[in-house]
């Protein structure tokens, strides 16, 4: 009930459904958070660190965190547990990817989303839903790393050496 309750708030949180805006994205991701926690020590103490449903709640706590350390935490043991090509695997190496780009770190971000997208099309095929989303949020990606490299980018002045008549 918990997990359910967690993944509601941290989806409100980041498709910015929670009332009041931000401040309603931020306040549920501490809810979430909070939430997460406590189901992770119940899942530890009830099914071990090493269950399914512990790995779950663990992704989803480094991913309400955006926090690519933890989120590396769990992909290592996610592969260790489920195997590489896991689906839970490949949504927490998707979730890396997000947390990369959270951070800011954009070349990293699309190294793993390329990694991703070449395991979930072997694993699920090209018109997996995974997959699609998953292709999507890295062209996206390639997009704005394009946009940030161009002088012209949005916004810019497309009239370079014009001066106004």
């Amino acid at each position: 009930m918990r997990g359910n309750l967690a993944a509601g708030l941290l989806d409100r949180s980041e498709t910015g459904t929670a009332g009041g805006g931000e401040a309603g994205g931020a306040a549920d991701r501490e809810r979430a958070v909070a939430l997460w926690e406590s189901v992770i020590g119940d899942a530890r103490r009830v099914l071990e660190d090493d269950h399914p449903d512990t790995l779950l709640a663990r992704s989803n706590l480094a991913r309400a965190h955006r926090s690519v350390e933890a989120t590396e935490s769990v992909l290592a043991d996610c592969v260790r547990v489920l195997g590489p090509d896991h689906p839970r695997t490949l949504t927490t190496r998707r979730d890396l990817a997000r947390a990369h780009r959270a951070a800011g770190a954009l070349p990293e971000a699309i190294a793993v989303y390329e990694r991703a997208v070449r395991d979930s099309t072997r694993k699920l095929g090209d018109d997996h839903r995974l997959t699609r989303t998953m292709r999507g949020e890295l062209a996206s990606l390639r997009r704005k790393l394009v946009t940030m490299a161009t002088p012209y980018g949005p916004g810019a002045s497309h009239r370079v050496g014009r001066t106004a008549d």
